[in-house]
């Protein structure tokens, strides 16, 4: 029994010396709680600080990106609004500079034309635009002039003012019309010219061929009024090459003129019968020829001066018959050209 009790006391103080440190223990652990206690919010705050700025270096770049954006964007948009402004100026502009650049080279075509159109042309210095539309162009209905008091007719074709194409032309002071073609203002081409008779009172045919440059030039036939008909070649208003002539008392000339006259060679065949064939100048006889005198029926040679035989020899029998086929070829070629002979 006393082991026992001494075991319990030993307990008992034992007890009683660890109480004390048990008791700091626990007194220790308290205070600690309340330090943590105390701390723990500050230490939730850090917590909280360091979790956010992790957050905020995590968000940080996005954000940065987007600040960058936001600024670039900010950058950008002004040149985006000036190139839009400038697409929509120089589409409203476009056509004004087309305009522009239209009417510039339409000025540098202009340019380069007008000498030729001033050369062609020829307007009258001070004409306006008014008057060089008003000028006749293309296909009219009659057009009349006033000439020394007398009216004119034209009706016709016209280009820049000036008949051009084909019209006719009516000239009321000498009464002789053109009918046929025009070539700035003359007439050019094939055409008639006519004459008012004043027995008939009406238009006969004066000359019926080509013209150029307002003149009688080619092959035409002209009527006389003695009744000499001309058929042949022209040159400025002039019988001028190869041509026949009738003449009213039955005579009929062919071969070369000049200037309205018989000159070169040529066959006069007269209205008696009579033929002369040989060498014309100025409108005569005139160098080599020879003759067939239809009465004599016989032939002969010799030289003409002036239109009169100087010297001439008849020809025999034999040499008249050579010549008399000659003849009578001529004969058959002017029959050729005119049936009466």
């Amino acid at each position: 029994m006393a082991k026992v009790h001494t075991e319990r006391e030993y307990a008992t103080k034992l007890k009683d010396k660890m109480a004390p440190t048990v008791a700091n223990k626990q007194r220790e652990k308290e205070s600690a709680m309340k330090r943590n206690q105390k701390k723990s919010p500050a230490v939730a705050n850090k917590g909280a600080k360091e979790s956010a700025t992790k957050v905020k270096e995590k968000t940080l770049p996005a954000v940065a990106n987007k600040e960058s954006a936001t600024k670039v964007k900010e950058k950008t948009l002004p040149a985006v609004a000036n190139k839009e402004s400038a697409t929509k100026v120089k589409e409203k502009t476009l056509p004004a500079v087309a305009n522009k650049e239209a009417k510039e080279s339409a000025t540098k075509v202009k340019e380069k034309t007008l000498p030729t159109v001033a050369n062609k042309r020829e307007p009258v210095k001070g004409s306006t635009m008014r008057e060089e539309m008003a000028k006749k162009n293309g296909l009219h209905h009659k057009v009349f002039s006033v000439d020394n008091y007398s009216v004119n007719e034209y009706t016709g074709e016209w280009l820049d003012d000036k008949k051009h194409g084909y019209g006719t032309q009516i000239w009321s002071k000498t009464g002789s019309m053109y009918v046929g073609f025009w070539k700035y203002g003359k007439p050019d081409g094939e055409g008639t010219q006519k004459v008012l008779d004043p027995k008939l009172k009406d238009y006969i045919v004066r000359y019926a061929g080509h013209w150029k440059n307002g003149k009688k030039h080619g092959m035409g036939l002209y009527f006389d009024d003695d009744s000499t008909i001309y058929d042949g070649q022209w040159a400025k208003d002039h019988r001028n090459g190869w041509g026949r002539m009738y003449y009213p008392n039955g005579d009929v000339y062919a071969g070369q003129w000049l200037n309205d006259l018989q000159h070169g060679q040529g066959i006069m065949y007269y209205a008696n019968k009579n033929i002369y064939v040989g060498n014309w100048s100025a409108g005569s006889k005139d160098g080599n020829g020879s003759c067939y005198s239809h009465s004599k029926r016989r032939y002969f040679e010799g030289v003409w001066v002036d239109g009169s035989p100087t010297s001439l020899q008849q020809l025999s029998d034999s040499e008249f018959e050579a010549r008399n086929q000659n003849i009578q070829s001529c004969i058959e070629i002017l029959q050729m050209w005119n049936p009466m002979v």
